[in-house]
């Protein structure tokens, strides 16, 4: 017959404040995701201007750059939620994570309407 020794204080306050720790480093890496992604929003509509002149865009394409992101999210919120459910949550905030990364990198790197919308879709699927 063995017995285990059943664990002492000191070592459950040691698991118990790891926990604590990765808990808070994940909640503040999200919110550092949350913000990043707020503000790329708005520095979109602060270019409005510029990309309209340099581009030579129309009010409608300007707005399909802003609407294209809520169109994505809102039609692949729930079937993006149901792969999720199947994957795990970890791998399926990093894929899209990466893929809102890099879908932030091709807006930077666009050099016309085309590129542009095409990225700013993708920031849609990642953020959905």
């Amino acid at each position: 017959m063995h017995m285990h020794a059943a664990p002492t204080a000191g070592e459950l306050t040691k698991t118990e404040s790891n926990v604590r720790v990765y808990a808070w480093v994940v909640f503040a890496l999200t919110v550092g995701l949350l913000l990043s992604d707020y503000m790329s929003r708005q520095v979109l509509n602060a270019v409005f201007p510029l990309l309209k002149t340099t581009w030579n865009l129309s009010d409608t394409q300007l707005g399909s750059l802003s609407s294209v992101v809520a169109l994505m999210v809102g039609v692949l919120t729930f079937p993006l939620s149901v792969l999720a459910d199947r994957w795990g949550r970890v791998k399926s905030i990093v894929l899209m994570a990466a893929m809102w990364s890099i879908a932030t990198l091709g807006c930077a790197l666009s050099t016309n309407y085309g590129e542009m919308l095409i990225a700013r879709a993708f920031v849609g699927i990642g953020e959905a």
